[in-house]
């Protein structure tokens, strides 16, 4: 078995490229301000993060899509904008301000593992065993596929203050489909907001 590490700006073309099998979706490091008093949020501009600007509106519209089912209002910043490239700071706030948004979600990949995934048939004797358990036989094993394993980060911010509201890291295991790998991301993360209370619907 090999293993690859991806750089995060390649993060997001990796994952809606490549397909693999058998998913599971966690959240951790979740972090919230314990001071935060100002209540759910209920109108948010979303902001993807990457050199990659097909890759940014792919994430961006699903992550609207699924805020949106939630019950709140969510807009992309490329469908705000229409600028490509890094966003600035008064680009930021212009689109703030033109959707009358109280709260900014930044989501971005952290870290992306593809790992190659290899079969063998079973061994037919006991001496095959033992081969195929110290790895002689590793000539006869064929790559049938990929686990791509993703860490994403995101961050809910205050659109008036600008202060860090909440935080979390959410990792994708073996997803079957590029679909599925970056919808089980954005879901579990839109379900952890309202059950942190911090989601209007």
């Amino acid at each position: 078995m090999g293993k690859k590490t991806w750089p995060a700006a390649a993060a997001l073309c990796i994952m809606l490229t490549l397909t693999a099998c058998g998913s599971r979706t966690r959240l951790t490091e979740t972090w919230k301000d314990p001071n935060y008093k100002s209540g759910p949020v209920s109108n948010i501009l979303v902001i993807g993060v990457t050199d990659n600007e097909r890759v940014r509106r792919v994430f961006e519209r699903k992550f609207v899509k699924a805020l949106r089912a939630a019950g709140a209002k969510a807009h992309s910043s490329y469908a705000v904008l229409h600028i490509s490239g890094e966003l600035k700071k008064e680009d930021v706030l212009a689109a703030v301000r033109k959707t009358g948004a109280d709260a900014v979600l930044i989501t971005s990949l952290v870290n992306v593992d593809q790992t190659e995934v290899f079969y063998r048939p079973p061994p037919v004797g006991y001496y095959d065993a033992y081969g195929l358990l110290y790895g002689i036989s590793s000539r006869e094993q064929a790559m049938v596929g990929f686990d791509v394993n993703v860490v994403m980060n995101t961050s809910l911010y205050d659109a008036h203050s600008e202060k860090l509201i909440w935080s979390t890291l959410a990792e994708t295991r073996k997803a079957k489909s590029k679909k599925e790998l970056l919808e089980q991301l954005i879901a579990a993360v839109v379900k952890k907001l309202r059950r942190e209370n911090l989601l209007a619907s």
